[in-house]
């Protein structure tokens, strides 16, 4: 009978972190399109954390300390929540305009979560190596890229001579974009705090 292979809690959370970036492609897409598209919830975010949470009781050894993987993988599932939320918001609101502006916020997004799973593999490497030194400077200049085009935005929307609903819908958009935003943050303040721990 071959031998089970280890679990690879790193690889699953970078795939929990990929599903989050898949929805924002296509969050991306439909508005490039300004496609009305429909979306229900999902529940694979919970079913990856509860696979990884039993994997990290049976397993006698692990990488970095249990709670710190479990946590990590338990933010992750938090952007994955709230990525979810946006594609519901999606399914509701179509942004006829500033779409443009949208598409160039949710980029930032992508870069950020990039950045998250290059910081995930890192910590996938610190067994071997003994290096926890993954690159955290990347991700502020992301957030506060997202932010200043966020404020402007919100404000163009409002100056510009465009429908309350535009406005609104607007608003309601980045505002979602901005938790996603923020559980990004969490993820990195959380994997910073880990790689000093266990440096």
């Amino acid at each position: 009978m071959a031998k089970k292979t280890k679990t690879d809690y790193f690889e699953d959370i970078n795939g929990l972190i990929g599903l989050s970036a898949d929805m924002i492609r296509d969050f991306s897409k439909k508005n490039a399109d300004n496609i009305l598209f429909n979306h229900s919830p999902s529940p694979k975010g919970d079913e990856i954390l509860a696979e990884i949470e039993q994997a990290l009781k049976k397993d006698y050894f692990t990488p970095i300390e249990r709670e710190d993987i479990f946590m990590l993988a338990a933010l992750g599932n938090e952007l994955f929540h709230e990525t979810d939320k946006l594609l519901c918001l999606e399914s509701e609101i179509v942004i006829t305009e500033f779409s443009t502006e949208i598409i160039t916020l949710s980029s930032f997004l992508l870069d950020g979560i990039k950045n998250i799973t290059e910081i995930i593999t890192a910590f996938s490497k610190f067994p071997k190596t003994g290096d926890l030194t993954p690159n955290f400077e990347n991700h502020q200049k992301i957030c506060d890229k997202f932010k200043n085009g966020a404020n402007a935005l919100i404000s163009s929307s409002v100056k510009k001579n465009t429908t309350y609903l535009a406005v609104f819908s607007v608003h309601v958009i980045t505002e979602q974009l901005d938790k996603c935003v923020s559980c990004c943050k969490k993820i990195i303040d959380y994997a910073r705090y880990t790689a000093i721990k266990n440096s």
